[in-house]
């Protein structure tokens, strides 16, 4: 199963709280929230009629980071011949987690079901997540 998030890359917010009286509340920033939904629109728009799966998974995210528009034809060429070369935010963790809890109930039951990550981040032509999920084991080994 293979799927791209066109658009820029963000990695997962830190919780906030809230506090009303002696209660404290806590919540996803609304950036975080709407980019996970956006993940979750182009799971389900490329992917239709997928059914979650139910046994151990292999998540592999390869995010992509536009090149500025600063830099020189030489230095631009370079960045896009080498790989895994773009050192700057989002965190990659953080970028894995945004796309395990999008995908949490969706493209499989439950995102402890994650039992291989593989994460690249480099410089592409434009900014854009392509997300590889295979099922490693199946449920009823399990």
């Amino acid at each position: 199963m293979r799927f791209e998030v066109i658009g820029k890359v963000k990695g997962k917010g830190r919780p906030r709280f809230s506090t009303r009286g002696k209660y404290v509340t806590t919540y996803t920033p609304e950036a975080t929230a709407s980019y996970e939904n956006w993940i979750k629109t182009c799971f389900l728009n490329q992917c239709k009629g997928y059914k979650p799966f139910l046994g151990a998974v292999k998540l592999t995210v390869y995010a992509y980071f536009k090149i500025p528009k600063s830099y020189t034809k030489k230095r631009k060429q370079f960045l896009l011949e080498t790989k895994k070369n773009y050192t700057h935010k989002s965190d990659i963790d953080n970028i894995i987690k945004c796309v395990g809890d999008a995908l949490n109930g969706v493209a499989f039951k439950d995102d402890a079901q994650i039992t291989e990550i593989n994460a690249i981040k480099e410089y592409g032509e434009e900014d854009k997540l392509v997300v590889e999920i295979e099922e490693i084991l199946k449920s009823e080994y399990l």
